[in-house]
């Protein structure tokens, strides 16, 4: 009888974290069939589940500090972690420690590794080297530039969630024989697409107007003002006659942005100024469940991002059957074929975007043949089962053995 590897997985928070924890867990659930599976953590889903061990860490809150917290946060996470998996490494014969951010990676898993014996596998969801110049305050650039590309040096086997992280961790400093490409899955049931199918062309603007979506953080890093002003830009250009909605004086268009954050109120000032008040609304925070009904009442989802991983809401837009317009950076050209399921724009840049957008709308049929292609490819690649098969590859260690060569501790 074989027995399952011992796996535990460290990420701040599982339950409330974002996309970060929200991935971790999701590693813990898929691979929980197949290993035995801890977590050390703050917080879990509710009810947890009974196949995943939890460890659950009380730390220090510095929010207090307001601005400066996030460096004392993470430092009183990566002590408390750190400690915990100590314990857990005394009682239990721990294979892999798997790390969903480099400050953990650096500082409380590697340490530990030849100690304990365990294998150290890190998933990159971001790099403070991909980010644009003032992104983070000073101190926090300075913690990133600090643990990232030790952490890179120390993992056994990095997860780079697309091609284009792969790049950049090899760049800092990963063994390119240690690193792997291995996306997100999606789930449809998560955001209530579960029976869906393919769209129909007619369902594609019915009333000549195109109905864009923004889904994400209102975080300047995402875009969003240059997607006001490229709308902008097409408001004030006439329409050809044969463009669906054309005929007119003006391009016909609604934007709906769903999600939170700082940069809100700039961005509804922003909007004023470019006089588009009337064409955008802001619904705030929706639940996972409820979005699926959403990307069914748009016609095109924009991706402006300055910089971007992979994009889980590339993929729940595809999974939905909508044409994505988004930034030809970091991972979206893994996603979305330019052409094929939808278009790529020079991030950053209003009038390429509003370009890309204009091509997308052509025609219903044009909107109606993207959003099939990614609807296909998002089914076809990027399920959980087959994202779980690739996930225990890097468990048995095919990337790299940390027996290959010894590691710059």
């Amino acid at each position: 009888m074989t027995t399952k590897p011992t796996v535990v997985i460290l990420a701040p928070d599982m339950r409330s974290g974002g996309s970060v924890g929200a991935v971790a867990w999701r590693h813990a659930l898929e691979l929980s069939s197949r290993c035995r599976v801890y977590v050390i953590t703050r917080e879990v889903p509710a009810g947890g589940h009974a196949g995943i061990g939890e460890v659950i860490v009380r730390t220090r809150n510095w929010t207090w500090l307001r601005r400066f917290c996030h460096v004392p946060n993470e430092l009183a996470f990566i002590r408390a972690a750190k400690a915990a998996l100590q314990a857990l490494c005394r009682r239990e014969e721990i294979d892999v420690v798997w790390c969903h951010s480099h400050s953990t990676t650096a500082l409380a898993a590697a340490p530990l590794s030849q100690r304990f014996g365990f294998r150290v596998v890190m998933t990159t969801h971001g790099d403070i080297f991909d980010r644009p110049s003032g992104t983070y305050s000073r101190e926090l650039t300075w913690f990133y530039q600090f643990v990232t590309p030790r952490a890179y040096r120390l993992a056994d086997t990095i997860q780079a969630l697309s091609p284009y992280m792969a790049e950049r961790a090899i760049d800092r400093g990963a063994r390119p024989d240690r690193v792997r490409v291995v996306p997100n899955g999606i789930d449809p049931e998560e955001i209530g697409a579960g029976t869906l199918g393919q769209r129909v062309e007619a369902s594609f603007m019915p009333d000549g107007v195109l109905r864009i979506l923004y889904v994400g953080s209102l975080w300047s890093l995402k875009g969003i003002d240059v997607l006001l002003r490229a709308l902008a830009l097409l408001v004030t250009e006439p329409a050809h006659p044969s463009a669906v909605g054309g005929g007119g004086p003006h391009r016909r268009f609604v934007l709906t942005l769903i999600g939170e954050g700082g940069e809100r109120a700039r961005l509804e000032k922003l909007i004023g100024e470019l006089g588009t008040a009337d064409c955008v609304r802001f619904l705030g925070r929706m639940p996972r469940r409820e979005l699926a009904a959403q990307y069914l009442q748009a016609d095109l989802l924009c991706v402006p991002s300055l910089s971007e991983a992979l994009s889980n809401v590339t993929l729940e837009g595809m999974l939905c059957g909508l044409p994505v317009v988004g930034s030809n950076t970091g991972g979206i050209p893994f996603l979305v074929e330019d052409g094929i399921s939808g278009y790529l724009a020079v991030p950053g840049d209003p009038t390429a975007l509003a370009a890309a957008i204009a091509k997308a709308a052509s025609s219903r049929t044009n909107l109606a043949e993207l959003g099939g292609e990614g609807f296909r490819k998002a089914r076809r690649q990027f399920g959980w089962p087959e994202i779980a098969d690739q996930l225990e590859e890097l468990v048995g260690g095919s990337a790299a053995s940390s027996t290959e060569q010894p590691r710059d501790q």
